[in-house]
């Protein structure tokens, strides 16, 4: 960025440098201050070229206006809805990169597909509505994480909860069917579970079929079945969890960087992130490759000689004694099979005979015909050369040439 500031500056401020080295060097220079700022900046320009620093810079401010618009909608759609919670909907998007591994503008666009029916279920209450749709989206991010379910066939079946559809509910993999008396048995069998309900601080209410209520009993079968919490986990633990995490927290930096919001927490994030992933989990897998790979090759080595030797050990004891069991049964076979020509060779050249001398009669049957026939076909083929040779003279001429 300092390297494409310094080639704007420096540009129009080279008619300058030239008249400055014109009046210390006299009036055969007076072009040599101006050829010389030229130059630096050719440099410059030739440099920022090379390295593709204009196209990172056109690249980053793309993608920050992008992510930037969209965060700035997704915010609108959380005010919106949440009204005076916004603020704590806003806070639990900024951690969303390591509870859900998703970016802020993610979380908020979810929060909001399906605000408008928690809310109603819970009865306006949009803190609540705003903790609930917190621990859905986390939820659905462990589900995923933890059954290796697309995210977004979880998120359509969550939507569908919300508008009492409970067709997508097989999708979660929690041991219940896409139907209605599913969904009742699995809020009956989450609602016995007192002291799990206990231990995330909330409640399912048997007989009750509202979003709200599916939101929580899905929670606590989710933590029964040791679901909840995966992604937090693999943030941290796993290559693939700790990427999505800095892929996250770097699509909030540049939402808040196109937005003019105070950047540093973002930045922050994306740091750690980065460094989580690189330090913590990259770079010890690598390491972990190349420490294996020497063994691995001489085991690899060292089996494909064993395979090797047990084929031709294997050969070897095929070979022994089955060759001369071949040898006694086949070659009695064929004194057999040549016995049994010798015997009906006088069938089959009488046979052969005979087919010979019907082709024959059939030939001097059909004599007449022939001699009939043959003249004209001759004549006939002859004319046609003769019409098309200078046809076929000129096209081979043509094709030589």
């Amino acid at each position: 960025m300092e390297l494409a500031k310094a080639y704007v500056q420096i540009v129009p401020s080279a008619k300058g440098i030239g008249d400055g080295i014109s009046q210390a060097i006299g009036k055969d220079a007076d072009n040599a201050g101006t050829q010389a700022g030229k130059s630096i900046a050719s440099k410059i320009k030739n440099a920022i070229i090379a390295a593709g620093i204009g196209k990172t810079i056109t690249s980053i401010i793309s993608s920050a206006i992008s992510e930037g618009g969209a965060l700035e909608q997704s915010i609108g759609g959380i005010e919106t809805i949440y009204k005076e919670s916004a603020d704590r909907m806003k806070q639990y998007a900024n951690e969303a990169y390591k509870s859900a591994g998703i970016s802020a503008n993610a979380y908020m666009e979810q929060a909001t597909s399906f605000g408008a029916s928690l809310l109603q279920s819970l009865g306006g209450d949009t803190k609540a509505a705003a903790d609930y749709a917190n621990r859905a989206i986390v939820d659905m991010s462990d589900n995923a994480n933890k059954m290796g379910t697309d995210i977004g066939m979880i998120q359509n079946a969550y939507q569908g909860f919300a508008k009492q559809n409970y067709t997508m509910l097989d999708n979660l993999k929690l041991g219940y069917g896409g139907t209605k008396e599913e969904m009742q048995r699995l809020i009956r069998d989450a609602s016995m579970m007192k002291d799990i309900q206990d231990k995330l601080n909330i409640s399912v209410d048997e007989g009750d079929l509202s979003f709200g209520n599916i939101i929580n009993a899905i929670s606590v079968m989710q933590e029964h079945l040791d679901i909840t919490g995966t992604t937090a986990q693999e943030a941290s633990s796993t290559i693939e969890g700790s990427f999505n995490a800095m892929k996250a927290s770097a699509q909030n930096f540049l939402g808040n960087l196109a937005l003019g919001e105070n950047i540093k927490p973002s930045l922050d994030a994306l740091i750690t992130t980065t460094g989580t992933y690189l330090r913590e989990n990259l770079f010890p897998a690598i390491g972990n490759v190349i420490f294996a790979l020497p063994s691995a090759l001489s085991s690899i080595a060292s089996i494909g000689w064993d395979l090797g030797m047990d084929l031709l050990n294997g050969l070897s004891e095929g070979f022994s004694g089955n060759v001369t069991t071949f040898i006694n049964n086949i070659f009695p076979m064929l004194v057999q099979f040549s016995s049994t020509i010798k015997e009906k060779a006088g069938l089959l050249v009488d046979a052969g005979l005979n087919l010979l001398m019907q082709l024959a009669q059939g030939i001097a049957g059909g004599l007449p015909t022939l001699i009939e026939t043959i003249p004209q076909i001759v004549s006939n083929i002859a004319n046609i050369i003769n019409e098309n040779m200078p046809k076929i003279l000129q096209a081979g001429w043509d094709i030589l040439i």
